[in-house]
């Protein structure tokens, strides 16, 4: 079974951003997404407001997450239904306390979540989980911790059935450091290892556009899915950037 994964933060609605405010944008992201047809979509920043934009702009797809605070930003899972149904789903914190609403740990400047998945393709009996984060912005420490609250949430899902799975997220990391490279040393692969990036796989851009630089967004899959293939996407739509993160893509074999 072939999935066609997207992560991508779209910059939370800040009317301070001028030309570049959601109002302008949201019609250009979802134009971005019918062009790349994605079958899951790991989102990052999205405000309740930019939800019900998205829904009603993307009839194909359905979402789910819950905000890392009371009407707050959303890591929300977005997936193609006419290719996967939702089997469960759920968010849980990145704190000493996972199970906790809002809760913080480790110097984070503010909570974070990672929402998740079960799927199965409805054309397949082939069955996975994606999950989907947002590390902190000031913390290493919570980046690193953050990680770490992932991959026990994933094992305690696997104690009951193991499941391929698929982690999406803007990490606030580059490939060098410690939080990613704690991915690369377990039994995942990121979607840049079948790419040649090196000094040219810039995600967060700031609406400039250009690809010097390192990456901060990531796709990793677990090593029972294959990697076909990926890309970091710079399209413009109607001469401007969807967002001030370039969204990563990757065709990925169950």
């Amino acid at each position: 079974m072939d999935l066609h994964i997207m992560t991508f933060n779209l910059r939370y609605d800040n009317p301070e951003d001028g030309e570049n405010s959601w109002s302008n944008r949201k019609a250009k992201v979802a134009e971005l997404i019918k062009q790349e047809q994605p079958t899951i979509i790991g989102t990052q920043e999205l405000l309740p407001a930019m939800i019900k934009d998205l829904d009603e702009l993307l009839t194909d797809y359905d979402g789910f997450g819950q905000p890392r605070q009371c009407d707050d930003e959303h890591s929300t899972i977005f997936y193609k239904k006419d290719e996967v149904r939702l089997v469960k789903n759920g968010t849980f914190w990145l704190s000493e306390t996972p199970s906790v609403k809002a809760s913080i740990s480790w110097n984070s400047a503010l909570p974070r979540i990672c929402t998740w998945g079960e799927f199965v393709g409805l054309n397949s009996a082939h069955r996975f989980r994606v999950f989907n984060t947002h590390l902190d912005h000031i913390s290493e420490e919570s980046r690193i911790k953050g990680g770490q609250v992932i991959e026990k949430y994933m094992a305690s899902l696997n104690e009951s059935e193991h499941l391929p799975a698929i982690l999406t997220g803007d990490f606030n990391a580059e490939p060098a450091s410690d939080e990613v490279k704690f991915w690369m040393d377990k039994p995942f692969t990121s979607v840049y290892s079948v790419m040649k990036i090196q000094g040219e796989g810039l995600t967060f851009h700031e609406f400039e556009g250009g690809s010097d630089g390192e990456p901060i967004d990531y796709i990793f899959v677990s090593k029972d899915i294959e990697i076909k293939s990926g890309r970091i996407i710079h399209s413009k739509i109607d001469n401007m950037y969807p967002s001030d993160h370039y969204p990563v893509s990757a065709i990925v074999k169950i």
